[in-house]
């Protein structure tokens, strides 16, 4: 089910778990709320919530098909999606993960695909 325009938070929530993403605090398999993740995962994070975690190579291909998608003819995301993902390794840089923003209170510019021109 594709993303409405307006940044419906559920349904790219739903997208990132059924292409991967580990979902935190979702029961468990003892219903005790922890969801299984690995120590390596990074976080996933959609408007500042936690979605959950993937590897990151996982991480690394969400980024690319969510660029691809709000580009594509009908496009299934915001075509405002902001999508950030910052891979480990960088002392001293930026906290490593996938960051989504869909709300407009973050600075929206426009932004060129470079792969699609």
């Amino acid at each position: 089910r594709p993303a409405r325009e307006g940044g419906d938070l559920e349904d790219l929530s739903e997208l990132l778990v059924g292409w991967g993403v580990r979902p935190t605090g979702t029961g468990g398999e003892s219903g005790d709320g922890s969801g299984t993740s690995s120590h390596t995962d990074l976080p996933v994070l959609v408007d500042g919530r936690v979605v959950g975690g993937a590897s990151v190579k996982l991480c690394k291909s969400i980024a690319f098909q969510l660029r691809e998608l709000k580009v594509a003819e009908k496009p299934t995301v915001p075509q405002t999606l902001e999508v950030a993902f910052i891979p480990p390794g960088m002392k001293g840089g930026p906290y490593p993960g996938l960051f989504l923003f869909t709300v407009a209170a973050r600075v929206v510019r426009p932004v060129l695909q470079r792969a699609t021109g």
